[in-house]
């Protein structure tokens, strides 16, 4: 799997994920997180009973700024960007390496385990 492929398939649904359960938990309903989100209120049904996103285990700093990232929505900043400033700082950090270690071998030269 290339670096794109772990993000879209495990980085991005784990961070919306938590970024729904943030919500959630800050007083917002599911149709309130779905428009915040640009999200169908279905897909946030599913990361609520942890059937999107797959268990990533991210840093402290990871998650503070998800943290982070749900009060800026709170405050009507586009979510899109706030998931994108996170998307960067796991790209400074080995999450992706981990994961990619977790199912397959690293190849020889792979720029995302050169980190």
């Amino acid at each position: 799997q290339n670096y794109q492929e772990i993000e879209v398939w495990y980085i991005l649904p784990t961070i919306r994920r938590e970024i729904v359960k943030g919500l959630l938990n800050r007083g917002l309903n599911q149709n309130e997180v779905a428009n915040r989100l640009g999200l169908q209120k279905s897909t946030i049904s599913q990361y609520v009973h942890n059937k999107r996103g797959k268990e990533v285990n991210f840093d402290e700093n990871t998650k503070e700024l998800i943290k982070v990232a749900v009060q800026n929505i709170l405050d009507n900043n586009n979510a899109n960007v706030e998931i994108a400033n996170v998307c960067n700082l796991i790209k400074s950090t080995t999450t992706i390496c981990d994961i990619h270690k977790m199912y397959e071998d690293c190849p020889v030269g792979c720029e995302v385990c050169l980190k």
